[in-house]
Formats: structure tokens, C-alpha cells, sequence
């Protein structure tokens, strides 16, 4: 968390406020914190932002304002691929973030937005509307959850840690695969994962596609 800085009272406006929000981290955000990040008094920030959770609500606009879309001539995979490496990049700006998505959902107009484009996006592809939701909501889960897993590991490093001597003599398998796997490599399971999220994804649409 942010410590108040010092000198004359900052100046401040919305966007300052969503900037200082975001730099806090939303698992830890409050109006004071803002405040005293900001070196004004938390009454100021009323004349702005009338509540934490209206606070919330501005941080999630700036983050999906700061989501790139795919371009709509994309192929679908390539399209659902960047939409969640798009989520990945702008959540790992925006500590904390993460941990509130699955929470606040897509509360707010620029949320809608993006979920809108990338509904249309897929049913001009030829996915029918539950699939085209389905798909929409694992690539965007999969960023989310990555992310969580990644903030948890930087902050609680023994978490991922095996010590063989006691894990081996009862758990071999564990063992030898978590020693092929570790340290982790966050980036090439994200890309991983996501490979084999978007081969479910290509199988059901065929099967949709032969009925």
C-alpha cells in the first residue's frame, strides 16, 4: 500500500483517484487509502467518487477501457487467444484486480462492451449462442485465474515449493512431477492451458457443426 506523500495538498480529479486506486490494489483498497495516497483528506474524495464500491466500479471501466480487442477479421482461435493474453496483460497492471472479476463481473459499461463484441465476434464465426458464451467465459476465466495463481505464488513463494526428502517416499508420482514442472513457469502454462482450452473448444464447434 501507497504511503501519503508530502508537501501542499495534491490536486486531484477522477482519473487521479482510479490511478491511485489501482496503485494501491484492489484487495486493499479503501477511500482513506486513496486518501492518503493522494495527501487529501478523504472527505475531498466524496466530491468525486461517492463510495468504495463506485470506486470499484471506475477501476473496472479503466481496466477494460485498457483491453485491446482482437481485430474482428481474426480466425476465432486467434481471436479468443489475444482477447484472454489482452486480460492476462492489463490485470498483471493492476494488482488485486484479478480477485475481484469473477466477483464483479461484467458490472459495467465498458465490461459490457467487450463481452457484447466478443459474443457478436464469435456467432458471425458460426458458434451457436451457448457455445459462443462458453467459450467467451473460459478464455477470460482462464487469464483471470492465472493471474491469481501467479500473484499467490509471488506473494507466498513456499507455496510452490516441493522439499523431496519428504515428499518422496509417500507421493512418487506427485514427486517426479512436480519436479519436471517446478520452478513454475507461469508464461508457457498460461500459453499451455490456453492451447488446450481453445482444442476443446475447436472439437465441440465441429460436432456442433456436423449436427
Amino acid at each position: 500500500m501507497g504511503t501519503r506523500r508530502g508537501g501542499r495538498p495534491q490536486v486531484i480529479d477522477e482519473a487521479r483517484i482510479v490511478d491511485a486506486a489501482i496503485e494501491i490494489g484492489i484487495d486493499s483498497l479503501s477511500m482513506s487509502a486513496v486518501a492518503r495516497l493522494l495527501g487529501v483528506s478523504t472527505t475531498a474524495l466524496y466530491r468525486y467518487v461517492s463510495s468504495r464500491e463506485a470506486l470499484l466500479d471506475l477501476c473496472m471501466d479503466s481496466f477494460c477501457e485498457r483491453v485491446e480487442l482482437p481485430e474482428e477479421d481474426a480466425h476465432w482461435r486467434d481471436y479468443l487467444a489475444d482477447l484472454s493474453r489482452s486480460f492476462r496483460s492489463v490485470l498483471h497492471t493492476m494488482p488485486g484486480t484479478a480477485q475481484y472479476a469473477f466477483k464483479l463481473g461484467p458490472s459495467t459499461m465498458s465490461a459490457l462492451h467487450i463481452v457484447d463484441r466478443s459474443l457478436g465476434f464469435l456467432l458471425k464465426a458460426g458458434f451457436d449462442g451457448a457455445l459462443a458464451w462458453q467459450s467467451y467465459v473460459a478464455v477470460i476465466d482462464h487469464a483471470i485465474t492465472s493471474v491469481q495463481k501467479e500473484e499467490l505464488a509471488h506473494s507466498n513463494p513456499e507455496s510452490y515449493r516441493i522439499i523431496k526428502d519428504q515428499m518422496s517416499p509417500a507421493f512418487l508420482s506427485i514427486t517426479k512431477v512436480l519436479m519436471d514442472v517446478l520452478p513454475a513457469d507461469f508464461e508457457a502454462g498460461f500459453e499451455t492451458r490456453l492451447e488446450m482450452l481453445l482444442d476443446g473448444i475447436e472439437v465441440t464447434l465441429k460436432q456442433q457443426q456436423c449436427r
